[in-house]
């Protein structure tokens, strides 16, 4: 506005400030995270509070009975450009004049001009306030404060309401649909979700192991400490004693500190008595019982560090969750007695209860399934009538993981051509057969399969990798998956996928890459890898490899089953002692094992 100066220049002062980020979505779904987290820190808190790590709604904020607030918002937030307004700045003085609404509006139309539709609009229910608020908060007392900051962000809520914006689960984030026949514009302001209010202990400054001693003991110590701690206070206190349940100022019961930290033997014990039972389904503050916490922390720790002022994305890092939390987990499902399988799916974080190994899930199976058959075809189709050079260069794309070497080999050998071509096949004839297609047993399958002439040998054996296949594949369904990719799977199969339980793990190409196409970090992969290939090596998956030779599930030929019992790729398929050439293209070897 105008201000005269003795000078009679006229000036202007700032007195409101709107500052708002459109976020295309589309451009960045592989790597959301990462191109949130940089821009600003409103960005990463709204991608890693509110959003899976390809920019959908988290599947806590649709399912869960507490957490998914009124209900209101669903799959329709997992796609769209979307506006983020990160601040709305008024000055004392010109406070109450609708400045703020007027902002807020303007930004919003600015967004649609920018990019002809944006559906959807989101704020931080807390990012309504001044500057000569945040110079007045500097001076107060903590408790001063936080009423303070309670009273600006009450204003803050009842003015986005006023705008039409309303809450998205119990989170402290609120949208607005640009359509008009949203159910969010059908719910009266009053009537939104709100925080449960919760009686704020008296804590008189003490410190917080003065408050809460066993939280804060179970919090520091170790396992066994945390055990012995709680045995000796059983001699004052019997587990029938109310101080057993105290929660701490976030609502948290010693068995959701047991659970979080984690300390399985404390967490088993505490169970196993009476307070244990009933503390079991009781909510903290955030509305979570003490399984549901345990899942947020290893959420979490599962997709992001925090690295001093930056949060630093780890999706792709996964590899099994600690022992002890998995530990944990256990107990609070009430599984005693894990089967393999079922120790292996808590430890990748499956949520469907069908992974194979724990990590692959039906959905991205049959991706991978479909991308094996096809491949195969594609590269069988050429393998006759084709010179080398002419299947190499049409088949380029699928060679980018093999060396030079084997590329010229393969130019000059059709049985290396031929010997590449059916490992697709046995990728998929493990697929079918429900066994983790790590290198190791896809070329358990191919001797299974007793090729003759013997050409996936033959290809291994003059230097070829099961691995390049497998990665070939990998990369194959990750360029067609939705969110990784053109969507061209999810296009042509979504009947066949929508009958398909959805899971955790059904986009988490990362972690298959790692554990199946890079052999050398194998033993470094986490805890499931290994009972993974125990299991896969073990006599039943032997004869579920068996099986699915005898239904014929692709085999190219004939011929019994023989399976050898050797991991290593030299003692299963025999030392080569002669390689195959142009005259003997077939390359048959005698073997010396």
């Amino acid at each position: 506005m105008p201000d005269d100066t003795s000078d009679n220049r006229t000036k202007r002062k700032r007195i409101a400030n709107c500052v708002a980020k459109l976020i295309r979505r589309h451009g960045i779904r592989e790597t959301f995270y990462a191109d949130m987290e940089e821009p600003s820190h409103d960005t990463s808190a709204l991608a890693f509070e509110l959003f899976d790590r390809y920019g959908c709604l988290k599947r806590e904020f649709l399912e869960h009975p507490v957490k998914k607030g009124s209900g209101l918002w669903g799959k329709e937030l997992d796609t769209g450009n979307f506006l983020l307004i990160e601040s709305v700045t008024v000055e004392k003085d010109h406070q109450r004049q609708g400045l703020a609404t007027k902002l807020a509006n303007a930004v919003w139309e600015k967004a649609r001009k920018m990019d002809g539709f944006v559906p959807y609009a989101f704020v931080c229910a807390t990012h309504l306030n001044t500057s000569s608020y945040r110079l007045e908060a500097s001076y107060l007392s903590d408790i001063e404060r936080r009423a303070s900051f309670d009273r600006s962000q009450a204003r803050a809520v009842a003015v986005w309401r006023s705008l039409g914006y309303r809450r998205v689960g119990s989170t402290q984030w609120f949208c607005l649909a640009a359509d008009q026949n949203h159910p969010s514009h059908k719910l009266a302001a009053n009537e939104d979700w709100d925080h449960p209010v919760h009686e704020v202990p008296v804590e008189d400054g003490r410190e917080l192991k003065e408050i809460y001693p066993v939280h804060y003991r179970i919090d520091h110590s170790s396992d066994d400490e945390a055990f012995k701690l709680l045995q000796q206070r059983l001699l004052t206190y019997p587990t029938t004693d109310p101080s057993w349940s105290k929660i701490d100022r976030e609502g948290k019961s010693i068995v959701h500190y047991a659970a979080e930290c984690p300390k399985p033997h404390t967490l088993r014990w505490m169970l196993e008595q009476p307070f244990g039972v009933e503390l079991l389904s009781r909510r903290n503050h955030a509305r979570e019982t003490p399984l549901e916490a345990l899942e947020t922390v290893l959420e979490s720790d599962r997709v992001k560090r925090d690295l001093q002022m930056r949060v630093i994305p780890v999706s792709d890092q996964f590899s099994g969750f600690k022992p002890k939390s998995i530990a944990c987990l256990l107990l609070l499902r009430g599984i005693s007695d894990p089967s393999q399988m079922e120790y292996m799916r808590v430890a990748y974080g499956c949520t469907c209860g069908e992974c194979i190994g724990g990590f692959m899930s039906p959905r991205m199976t049959f991706a991978l399934l479909c991308q094996a058959e096809m491949l195969h075809d594609e590269l069988n189709q050429v393998v006759e009538g084709t010179t080398g050079s002419e299947w190499c260069d049409s088949n380029d794309h699928h060679l980018q993981h093999t060396t030079p070497r084997i590329r010229a080999n393969l130019e000059r050998n059709k049985s290396l051509r031929q010997g590449f071509t059916n490992l697709f096949n046995h990728f998929a004839i493990c697929l079918r057969a429900k066994l983790i297609p790590h290198p190791q047993m896809v070329l358990r399958a191919a001797n299974a399969a007793d090729e003759w002439p013997p050409c996936s040998k033959n290809f291994c054996q003059r230097g070829g990798t099961v691995a390049s296949v497998v990665l070939t594949i990998i990369e194959s369904a990750t360029q067609q998956d939705e969110f990784t990719g053109d969507g061209f799977h999810q296009e042509v199969f979504q009947n066949d996928i929508d009958k398909m339980k959805s899971c955790r793990t059904d986009n988490e190409w990362g972690i298959v890459r790692t554990l199946w196409g890079h052999a050398e970090t194998a033993e470094a992969t986490g805890v499931a890898l290994s009972m993974a290939l125990s299991m896969a090596l073990s006599m039943t998956l032997s004869m579920a490899l068996s099986m699915a030779l005898r239904m014929g599930m692709g085999l190219e030929t004939g011929g019994p089953c023989v399976v050898g019992v050797a991991m290593g790729a030299p003692e299963l398929l025999g030392k080569r002692t002669r390689e195959g050439t142009e005259d003997d293209p077939h390359g048959r070897d005698k073997k010396t094992a």
